[in-house]
C-alpha cells in the first residue's frame, strides 16, 4: 500500500450577510454546509472545509428581496436561484456576499360609502404591504389636510364604521345625520362640524406607512321633512277651523286651529302630493292659503329635512245692515225720513214768508 501524504492549508467557506434596511430580520440558509442564519448587515460565518463543491441555499425572506450575490476567490453567485457556489482546494478561501434590500411598505385600500338601512357609513378592506400590520387608524381630515376632524383608531384590517355626524338611538334608528342641525324641532343644512365630509370625505388610513383617500358619500336620505300649518283671522270675531289632510301619515298634532294657532305634522318623507285644506264655518270666507315654499297647499312638494309653513287666512265679510220698506208706501224708511225732513224744512220757510207779507203790510 502506497499512502500519499499531503501537506496544505485548509480551505474556508465564509458567507457573509448584507441588508439594507430599517428593519431587523434574519435569514435563514441550507445546503452542503447544513442549516444556518445569518442577522442584518455585518453577520457572517466562516466554516473550514474539505477540499470540494459545495453549495449554499438563501432561503426567501419575507418582505425582503434578494438583489446581489457578490463571490470572491473562485466562488460564483446565482441571484435567480439564490445560489453561492464553492468549489476548493487546499489553501483555498472562498466567500460570498448575500444582499438584501427591504421592501419598500405600503398599504392598500379599498374603502366605499355604503348604507345600512338609513344610515350612511364607511366601509373598507386594508391590505398591508411588505409588512405585518393589524390594526388601522382612520382620520377623517378637513379641508386642510392638516387639521383632522374625527380619528379613531384599533380598527381591524377589514371593517365599517359610522359616518362622522351619523347619530343611532338605542334601537338602531338614525336620528342625526352629517351636515344638519336641528333647531327648535326644525330641520336645516349648516355646520355641524362634519358638513365638509359631504358630499365627500378625505380620509386617512393609517397603520405604519398611511394613505390619504377620497370617498364619496353614501347618500342614505336625510332628516325627515315636515308641514306646518299656521292660522290667522282678520277681525275681531273667534272660530275654530277645522283642517283635512290627504295623505296617511300626514295629520297635525292639532287639526283644530284658532288665531295665532298652529299645528306641526309628524316626520314625512319627502315627495309631493301632500294636501291640507280648511273646513270653513258658516260666514266665513277664506282671505288666503300660501305655503313659504311655493307650493300649493293642495300639492305640498317636501324636499329632505324641509320645512313647509303654510299660512291660512279668515274672514268675516262686512255685515250689511238690513233695510225696511214701509207697509203701503212702498218705500225704504231711510227715504221717507229724508222726506219727512224735506218737508219739515219747505214748512218751515212757508211760514217765515207768511210772516214777512205780513210784516210788510202793517208798515204799510
Amino acid at each position: 500500500m502506497i499512502c500519499i501524504i499531503v501537506n496544505g492549508e485548509i480551505p474556508t467557506i465564509t458567507v457573509e450577510k448584507v441588508a439594507i434596511g430599517d428593519d431587523k430580520a434574519i435569514f435563514d440558509f441550507t445546503g452542503d454546509l447544513g442549516d444556518f442564519s445569518l442577522t442584518e448587515e455585518g453577520g457572517s460565518e466562516t466554516w473550514n472545509v474539505d477540499p470540494g463543491e459545495y453549495n449554499v441555499v438563501e432561503t426567501p425572506a419575507e418582505f425582503w428581496a434578494l438583489t446581489g450575490i457578490e463571490c470572491e476567490g473562485g466562488a460564483s453567485g446565482d441571484l435567480n436561484n439564490a445560489v453561492g457556489s464553492f468549489e476548493l482546494g487546499y489553501g483555498e478561501h472562498q466567500k460570498c456576499t448575500f444582499t438584501n434590500e427591504q421592501l419598500p411598505e405600503s398599504i392598500e385600500v379599498l374603502v366605499q360609502g355604503v348604507c345600512e338601512g338609513d344610515a350612511p357609513y364607511l366601509k373598507w378592506v386594508v391590505n398591508p404591504v411588505n409588512f405585518n400590520g393589524t390594526e388601522v387608524t382612520i382620520t377623517w381630515l378637513d379641508i386642510d389636510p392638516g387639521d383632522p376632524l374625527y380619528r379613531s383608531s384599533g380598527h381591524a384590517l377589514q371593517g365599517m364604521m359610522l359616518w362622522p355626524g351619523a347619530v343611532l338611538d338605542a334601537d338602531g334608528k338614525i336620528i342625526d345625520w352629517p351636515g344638519w342641525i336641528n333647531a327648535d324641532g326644525i330641520w336645516s343644512q349648516g355646520d355641524d362640524g362634519y358638513q365638509n365630509t359631504l358630499p365627500t370625505a378625505t380620509v386617512m388610513f393609517t397603520i405604519n406607512p398611511d394613505i390619504v383617500v377620497q370617498v364619496e358619500y353614501a347618500d342614505c336620505g336625510g332628516p325627515p321633512a315636515q308641514i306646518i300649518v299656521k292660522k290667522q283671522v282678520t277681525g275681531e270675531a273667534s272660530q275654530e277651523f277645522a283642517f283635512v289632510f290627504n295623505t296617511v301619515g300626514f295629520e297635525l298634532d292639532d287639526s283644530t286651529l284658532s288665531h295665532d294657532d298652529q299645528g306641526v305634522s309628524g316626520e314625512l318623507e319627502p315627495g309631493d302630493g301632500y294636501s291640507v285644506s280648511e273646513t270653513l264655518p258658516d260666514g266665513w270666507e277664506q282671505v288666503s292659503a300660501i305655503c313659504d315654499d311655493g307650493s300649493d297647499p293642495l300639492n305640498i312638494q317636501l324636499s329632505i329635512g324641509e320645512t313647509v309653513t303654510c299660512t291660512f287666512v279668515n274672514t268675516i265679510p262686512d255685515e250689511v245692515e238690513p233695510v225696511e220698506i214701509l207697509p203701503f208706501t212702498g218705500m225704504y224708511a231711510d227715504e221717507m225720513a229724508a222726506l219727512a225732513i224735506a218737508l219739515t224744512f219747505a214748512g218751515l220757510l212757508a211760514v217765515i214768508a207768511a210772516r214777512r207779507r205780513r210784516e210788510d203790510r202793517l208798515d204799510s
